[in-house]
């Protein structure tokens, strides 16, 4: 399988996924742009098509990365490119308000997906010792069928697992900006703005999940609906899946399973471990699923199944 990783520079601790090249502390969003080899640009070009011997104008254009000539997509003739500098435009506020700092940038899928990971000021433990970093990974497609998206990402700094949430602003719908349209730098920055609160309900969500406890027969219910398992794919354990096994056994062994033992927030915790270090052939694959494919999905939607099995579940500390 192909590289997902194209160019890519960290700051900090070296990520779990050990992807990319080193850079210093405090680097602007400019800066880091430079360093991520994205200071480069988009355009459209016209495409043709032969008929009858003739050269015709297709209403389709084609994406190019103007500094080598990169073929990237086929996009709509109102499709608008948004480019890598609009991104810089758009942290720049958030990074000289000290909002955020500069964490790591890249190009994937050979320049398909340009993402920006700002790291934010916002944190929460949801038991002691536990802590949830909040992050902001805003991402630029180059592919057409897929909108510039701003995404509230919080991990847990114990283990490095990660969610990717979308943000909502006051008129209740996820950040996500057209190409049909021009990229209005300050309507999005003024909707994230009202979007960071956002994190606080992920926080209750975390700690309900963390005081009530689970029993085995509902964890393994659980974990069968997190993964279902195919009839050629089944384990041997109670017709589980081989994963849905793997996440059983990593509920007492990912790292952070000290904290609130027992509890529905360690199951699901063994999800987002599973999807982050476990699954796919490599740690590029498991990048590019847990912030975009298969593995985004399923950590949102185990976590909101999760909330169910602990609405009808005691509390962890009940005798």
């Amino acid at each position: 399988m192909a590289h997902e990783v194209e160019t890519m520079t960290w700051t900090g601790k070296k990520p779990w996924h050990g992807l990319g090249v080193e850079g210093s502390a405090d680097r602007t969003p400019v800066e880091i742009l430079m360093d991520a080899g994205l200071a480069w640009e988009t355009a459209k070009v016209p495409l043709y098509y032969e008929q009858n011997g003739l050269q015709l104008p297709s209403p389709a254009s084609g994406l190019i990365r103007t500094s080598d000539a990169k073929y990237l997509d086929t996009v709509s003739g109102d499709w608008e490119p948004v480019q890598n500098i609009d991104a810089v435009d758009f942290l720049d506020p958030f990074f000289d308000a000290g909002i955020i700092s500069m964490e790591t940038a890249g190009s994937l899928k050979g320049g398909q997906n340009v993402f920006f990971l700002g790291k934010m000021k916002e944190q929460f433990e949801v038991v002691n010792g536990d802590v949830t970093q909040a992050f902001l990974l805003f991402t630029n497609f180059h592919k057409y069928g897929f909108s510039t998206d701003i995404r509230l990402t919080p991990i847990r700094v114990e283990c490095n697992n990660m969610l990717t949430m979308a943000l909502r602003g006051s008129n209740k719908q996820a950040v996500k900006v057209t190409h049909r349209a021009k990229f209005d730098t300050e309507r999005v920055q003024a909707v994230v703005a009202e979007s960071i609160g956002k994190l606080s309900e992920y926080e209750a969500q975390a700690k309900h999940l963390a005081a009530k406890r689970y029993d085995r027969d509902s964890l393994r219910e659980y974990f069968a609906k997190v993964y279902p398992a195919a009839a050629s794919a089944k384990g041997a354990n109670d017709n589980l899946s081989r994963v849905a096994l793997q996440a059983i056994d990593a509920v007492d062994r990912q790292p952070g399973a000290r904290f609130a033992e027992g509890s529905w927030y360690q199951a699901y915790n063994a999800v987002t471990y599973i999807s982050d270090h476990v699954q796919g052939r490599t740690a590029e694959n498991r990048l590019y699923s847990s912030w975009y494919g298969p593995n985004q999905v399923r950590k949102l939607s185990s976590l909101k199944l999760a909330l169910d099995y602990a609405d009808k579940s005691p509390d962890l500390l009940a005798a």
